[in-house]
């Protein structure tokens, strides 16, 4: 389960890299119910399908529960949403509408400057665009079919400010890749990957390295990102890299199954 809901003192930083996340990896549609934010997108990845409240939503999810429903119906899936510890009161609400337990908790980091940019990271390449050969990394690294690869290459021409795709070589390949994005005042880091074998050698933090340097370009001086929760290994590279605060945490809840 999320932790409590962060301080009052917390929650403006909170909303605002809650805002910033979902801004660097948008959604192929978007509608508004009732206070809450669905995000809709025919694809794999739960955050771009889900339901979100936005701040200032309604505690209780049960006068949208219906409609919600009814539109994920419509694309044969049942209906998901997505609660960060902020709006943590919803998960009561949705427990009584028969939801699953909490899956897939995430954390979001925070660095309150940025540190690690100077990594010397001269076999790292940036793109203001992914390249053919970052996409196909990706969708190696990741085990990506061409369904998923095909809604990740959709989502990521949606972005919205400044962006940035670093890829780091080894051997004449794509060895590790990430990508940038600058929203909210904050850096977003997104879609960290390293190849497996690989691991442990210091391309992934060369690569997220690179690509706080080139945030500090850009005038900013401080970034987020979320990861699994569970993810020990992720979450000690990131410590090193100045992530050294936990904002929020986030999971989701599964309705009732759908039945076409």
């Amino acid at each position: 389960m999320s932790p409590l809901v962060p301080p009052m003192d917390d929650l403006d930083l909170c909303w605002r890299a809650e805002e910033a996340c979902l801004n660097a990896w948008p959604a192929v549609r978007t509608v508004m119910l009732g206070g809450w934010l669905l995000r809709l997108s025919d694809g794999p990845t739960r955050r771009t399908d889900s339901v979100n409240p936005r701040r200032g939503s309604p505690p209780d999810p049960t006068p949208i529960f219906q409609e919600a429903t009814a539109l994920f119906a419509e694309r044969g899936r049942s209906v998901l949403f997505r609660i960060p510890s902020m709006a943590s009161e919803a998960d009561k609400a949705l427990t009584q509408l028969g939801f699953s337990p909490p899956e897939a908790e995430t954390c979001t980091l925070f660095a309150p400057a940025l540190t690690g940019v100077h990594e010397g990271a001269v076999d790292v390449v940036l793109s203001e665009a992914p390249s053919d050969d970052w996409q196909a990394a990706r969708a190696h690294l990741t085990e990506a079919d061409a369904v998923a690869s095909r809604a990740y290459a959709r989502m990521l021409g949606l972005i919205v400010g400044p962006r940035c795709f670093a890829a780091t070589h080894q051997d004449g390949r794509v060895a590790a890749i990430a990508y940038g994005v600058v929203s909210r005042g904050l850096l977003v880091i997104e879609s960290v990957a390293t190849d497996p074998a690989l691991r442990r050698s210091g391309l992934g933090r060369k690569t997220v390295g690179a690509l706080l340097q080139w945030g500090a370009s850009q005038g900013v001086s401080q970034a987020c990102l979320q990861v699994v929760a569970a993810n020990a290994p992720a979450r000690a590279l990131y410590q090193s890299l100045g992530f050294s605060r936990e904002l929020y945490r986030y999971h989701y809840r599964r309705g009732p199954t759908w039945v076409g």
